[in-house]
Order: C-alpha cells, then structure tokens, then sequence
C-alpha cells in the first residue's frame, strides 16, 4: 500500500509544488480530511486512525507538528481566525482544544446543547455520528454550535453558551458560518434551505434562501461578503447575494461524488472546490469550470450574470 501524501497546488494554474509530500512514520492510514487556516498558513491532515498533523507552510518547506491525542470526526475541526488554537467536535459532546504550534491538548470542555436530534448525519460523505455544525467569528471571541434546529453562540474561551437558541429551521442544522464583520450569521439546514441571523439579537434576517432539494451541506462567503455560495445533496452549487436573497446562478456538479471542501479564490472571482476524484474551479462570470476529470455545467438565472 502507497504511504499517505498530499500534494500543495496553485490555485490560479492548477499546478501542483511538483512535490509529493509523504508521512511515512504515521503508517498506512488513508488521509481523510485536509483543513486550511483562514490565512492559508496551516493546514491540518487528518488521517483514518484519528491521528492528526498540523502543517505549517513557509518559504516553499513545511513545518509539521502530531496533535497530541486523536480526532474522531475529521470534519468537526477548525482553526481560530489567528490560527493558533484547533478545536474539535466529538460525537461524546465534548469540545476539545490544541495549541496549534505545538500539538499540545490545552481544554476539553463537556458542552451542553451540543449535536442534532436526530443522531443521524444527513450529510451523506460523513459517518453516522450526531455531530454539530462549527464556527469562529472572525476576531475568534465566539463561536457557535447547533443542536437539532437550533443555534447557540459561545463564549470561545469557555464554551459557555452567549446567546440562544435561534430558532426558525424546520430540521436539523448541518452547516454554520459567520458574516466577515461578525454581525451576521448563515446556516444550512436538512429542510433545504439557508438562513441569516442578527447575531446581536439571535433573530432571522429575511426570509429563507429557496432553491435547494436536498440537505445543504456547506456554505462559503465571498471576500467582501456581498455574496455566498451554498452546496447541497443535490449536487449543486448555488451563487447567492446577500442583501436581497437571491440566487444568482446554479452550477450543476455532474457527479455522484458531490462535494467536499469549497472556497473562492482571493480576488472572489472564481470558487474552487474539490471531490474524492478531483479539484475544480468554476468561473462564475463566464459560466465554465476547469478540471482534469470533467466539466459539469453552469446555469445562470435571465437577470444576472452571477459576476463575483
């Protein structure tokens, strides 16, 4: 069996570092979730046997240090907005806490009002593990959990719940993020939809983001916050603007794979995301994706032209 490796790729070419970066003392196991900082600095590699490594990207070399311990849902984890804690949620409803520099474990808090309802993951790629959705506001202060069809804002140093329930899904929450200012919340949910919170006064803003017909699985904001972009068990990706609440175009992926990690690029004009055969990107204001697999297709709805 080939040891587990990684390659870095450029996001503007789609050429690779022309290195194959292995880690031959951690065995055999399989890779099963790569997770970037927001910076792009580190990234943490998460491997089948629970065994993590965070990597730290400098001057064309990397940095490597083993979490001390094992994460037992790679999909749980995320880095604070300054990269210097992970944390990790597991399905025993506890948080836990690494000092990202030196693997060390530094808390692991027992969280009340912690995972769905149901005990079953609706997003098909994960296990069936009753796990919540996960995320840090932007200056790393909060962060906010879901159980069931409700959402909790927390203190981020103590887990301690801030704010809460927000209340106005139909089923169970699979994904949350933070708008860039911190003052707003989306969230996606098993009832096809995405919603936007006041995240002062724990209210809605609007009505329901429609267009979805399965299980939202991921949502993403564009650089200046204007727009965001969902995707779903549907096999689509849907470009939205904020303000108004509308879609703004539909890419089609095409694949049973659906997908698994999704970003926009820098400049915000194209979004790249990747599924267990390849990695793509979709030009949003041309209406075309690049791959070395295959193409899918792109929808526009008559009154916009889905420019980012």
């Amino acid at each position: 069996m080939a040891k587990p490796s990684f390659r870095i790729l450029d996001v503007k070419t789609g050429a690779d570092s022309t290195h194959l970066y292995t880690t031959p003392d951690l065995g055999q196991s399989v890779i099963r979730h790569l997770k970037s900082s927001e910076s792009g600095s580190k990234f943490v590699c998460i491997f089948e046997n629970g065994t993590a490594c965070i990597f730290e990207v400098s001057f064309g070399s990397l940095r490597r240090v083993i979490l001390e311990g094992r994460i037992e849902e790679p999909k749980s984890v995320v880095f604070t907005p300054d990269a210097t804690r992970l944390l990790a949620v597991s399905p025993s409803r506890t948080i836990k806490f690494w000092d990202a520099l030196t693997g060390a474990p530094l808390k692991i808090a027992k969280a009340k009002n912690l995972g769905n309802s149901s005990g079953v993951s609706h997003d098909y790629w994960k296990p069936t593990l009753n796990l919540p959705s996960f995320a840090f506001s932007p200056n790393g202060t909060r962060f906010c959990t879901s159980s069931g069809d409700c959402l909790y804002i927390r203190n981020a140093q103590t887990g301690n719940i801030m704010l809460g329930p927000l209340k106005g899904h139909t089923s169970d929450i699979t994904v949350a993020i933070f708008s860039l200012d911190g003052k707003q919340l989306f969230s996606g949910s098993c009832d096809k939809t995405v919603r936007l919170w006041d995240t002062r006064s724990g209210t809605p803003v609007g009505a329901p983001f429609v267009g979805h017909t399965a299980t939202i699985t991921s949502i993403i904001s564009s650089p200046n916050g204007a727009r965001i972009v969902s995707s779903s068990a549907d096999n689509r990706l849907r470009l939205w603007d904020v303000s108004r609440g509308t879609c703004l175009g539909t890419f089609d992926h095409g694949s049973r794979f659906g997908f698994d990690t999704i970003a926009f690029t820098k400049d915000g004009q194209q979004i790249i995301f990747s599924d267990y055969q390849s990695v793509r990107l979709w030009d949003p204001a041309r209406g075309i994706s690049k791959s070395g697999h295959h193409s899918g297709a792109f929808q526009s709805t008559p009154e916009h032209s889905g420019v980012l």
